[in-house]
């Protein structure tokens, strides 16, 4: 989520925003040195448009805001009014209006967005805007649960089995919010008052929620990233970002829905758009909608039909036969380059369709001969067909039939089907759409990484890591393995973490060389990120012979001891912070560091 997006406000609900110019905090009267604590955050707030002054010029810091107005607050944070969240908000005011057709609001944008989002349930409502709720001044123990489910931390918040409160008037939070009270206490968005009292039942100002609103959106780091899914996995998604593919680790807590409808990873549908939202490295969210599922489906016409108005197209390629249905709204055809119409489609020729919403919306045929440039990303070798498919050289993915009598050269030599490998760059000729001609060149490479994943199956592979990417690549009978200099091995010999040296032949692996990593039981460093739910935590670390720095990942163990030196009373692995300094006492096989025992030595500066 960009922190300096425009925000086009088009209401002018008085004590949130009324008809006024932006200003910075200094340029409001009523902004005295007793508020310069909030200023920065005014400021922020005030410039995007999220919060603005009064048309008198005043800003009325010490002014209480109400549960709806916090709402509307929270929802505009969430992107409520950005343009690229136009379509899903759609989505969202659809799914919830006839929930919020009980209530007498006109924000319902607003609340729908939060609902959508899962920052607020249907069964709160009546608490936040209700006739007699919704004008009433937010409290600040109430503050910090919706924080806390804003910033996503309810579970996380909940799951403390044992809740310790330092203020002063602990006793006097309601039990309900004590969880939430420490959970945005020890994450450092609200913090006491004066002789260390959290004042539960104290009313929250404009000045507080401008600052606990910059700070939330500051924890959160939202950030959005857009693509296609090739591969729905147990606990991942094989997704196409920017022309890459990537497989993506889904926690399990992060929320999926298409339509604003809550569903599992595994009904998610292949070829769906996807939009993955990240709270820093982690995904949060994930939305859809049914209308963005589209994919190209390419081969030969072997039957076309018009039967009482309903077209029909029968495509064959290396996955068989298959019926497609055109679209009765709009169908663009296009052959060799030009505006045509169905009637002009022959059997036999080669066709690339474009599915939406499960009807063809696009039909483009090319005629006659016609060459390809890029790499050759797979074969398929089926019972009928056999296919390559290949990602040209202009970025796109396509796939091409081999016509009966087809002539495959590779590095120069005459050569089969068998002989192409993902990763080949090939130059393809196409007779009428099925390919009659291939040039192939491998390309040989070395590169050295850590081995990150190893797939043992029909089609075995191994992820390499150098630095923040991670290559897939093939294994095949010939693939010679080499450990701790010892020849004559198996890929059932290798270990994940190990150091690899590795040589390609395109994308499938020749020969890879690995040695086991030794790392000192005992290490100090920094903390880069930790991962609570997975029990993962980075640490740069410092060779004292050269001073320089290496940030390695390790696993933590779930019953880690957490001993705290400063004074910052961290007591558990979900405390921990980047950039605090600790010691960590463990042990290490094939570069994998498990931790037993931290010791935080420094907090965040």
């Amino acid at each position: 989520m960009n922190k300096k997006r425009i925000i086009a406000l088009l209401v002018c609900f008085v004590l949130v925003i009324s008809a006024a110019f932006t200003v910075s905090a200094a340029a409001f009267p009523d902004i005295e040195a007793r508020h310069s604590w909030a200023e920065d955050a005014i400021d922020d707030m005030v410039d995007r448009g999220i919060l603005k002054g009064y048309t008198d010029g005043t800003f009325k810091p010490d002014k209480a805001v109400t549960k709806l107005e916090t709402l509307i607050i929270a929802a505009r944070i969430m992107g409520v009014d950005d343009d690229e969240n136009a379509e899903y908000r759609a989505a969202a005011v659809k799914k919830y209006e006839g929930t919020l057709a009980a209530y007498d609001i006109s924000y319902k944008n607003e609340i729908s967005y939060l609902l959508y989002r899962d920052v607020i349930k249907t069964n709160e409502l009546s608490s936040y805007i209700s006739d007699s709720a919704k004008n009433q001044a937010l409290k600040r123990y109430e503050a910090a649960i919706l924080l806390t489910k804003l910033v996503g931390g309810e579970d996380a918040a909940l799951a403390e089995s044992v809740i310790v409160l330092d203020f002063a008037d602990a006793s006097s939070i309601p039990s309900s919010a004590k969880a939430y009270v420490k959970y945005i206490s020890d994450i450092g968005l609200m913090n006491g008052m004066e002789e260390n009292r959290f004042n539960p039942s104290g009313e929250l100002t404009r000045a507080m929620i401008s600052t606990v609103m910059y700070r939330a959106e500051e924890y959160m780091r939202e950030t959005l990233s857009t693509g296609t899914i090739d591969k729905v996995n147990d606990s991942s998604l094989t997704v196409t970002i920017n022309g890459k593919s990537q497989e993506i680790a889904i926690p399990e807590g992060a929320v999926i829905k298409v339509d604003a409808e809550t569903i599992s990873l595994a009904d998610l549908p292949v070829n769906q758009l996807i939009r993955l939202h990240y709270q820093g490295n982690t995904i949060r969210f994930i939305d859809a909608l049914s209308a963005n599922l589209y994919f190209t489906v390419s081969g030969t016409i072997t039957t076309k039909t018009s039967n009482g108005g309903v077209k029909t197209l029968v495509i064959a390629n290396a996955s068989g036969s298959k019926t497609y249905t055109i679209s009765s709204d709009y169908c663009e055809y296009i052959i060799n380059n030009q505006l045509s119409t169905f009637a002009n489609l022959s059997e036999n020729n080669y066709a690339v369709l474009t599915i939406q919403s499960g009807v063809v919306t696009k039909v483009v045929v090319e005629t006659g001969t016609k060459t390809v440039n890029g790499k050759l990303t797979g074969v398929t070798l089926g019972e009928e067909y056999v296919a390559i498919s290949i990602q040209t050289n202009d970025g796109d993915k396509v796939e091409y039939l081999l016509n009966e009598e087809v002539s495959i050269s590779r590095n120069n030599t005459k050569s089969d089907i068998r002989s192409l490998s993902a990763g080949d760059t090939v130059k393809v000729t196409l007779e009428n759409g099925g390919v009659s001609k291939i040039i192939a060149t491998s390309s040989s490479k070395s590169m050295t990484g850590t081995i990150s994943k190893i797939v043992i199956s029909s089609e075995s592979s191994i992820t390499i890591k150098t630095g923040t990417d991670e290559y897939v690549y093939g294994i095949t009978s010939d693939t010679k393995f080499i450990v701790d200099g010892k020849e004559g091995c198996t890929i059932y010999d290798l270990r994940l973490g190990a150091t690899a040296d590795i040589r390609l032949d395109s994308t499938n692996i020749t020969s890879i060389s690995t040695q086991s990593v030794a790392i000192s039981p005992t290490l100090t460093g920094v903390i880069t990120y930790v991962h609570p739910t997975s029990y993962v935590m980075g640490l740069q670390i410092f060779d004292s012979a050269t001073g320089e720095a290496e940030t390695i990942q390790t696993v933590v163990k779930s019953t880690v001891k957490v001993t705290d030196t400063t004074s910052s009373n961290i007591s558990s692995f979900k405390s921990l912070e980047p950039g605090m300094t600790v010691v960590v006492v463990g042990t290490s096989k094939y570069g994998v560091y498990e931790v037993n025992q931290i010791i935080v030595t420094a907090k965040v500066d």
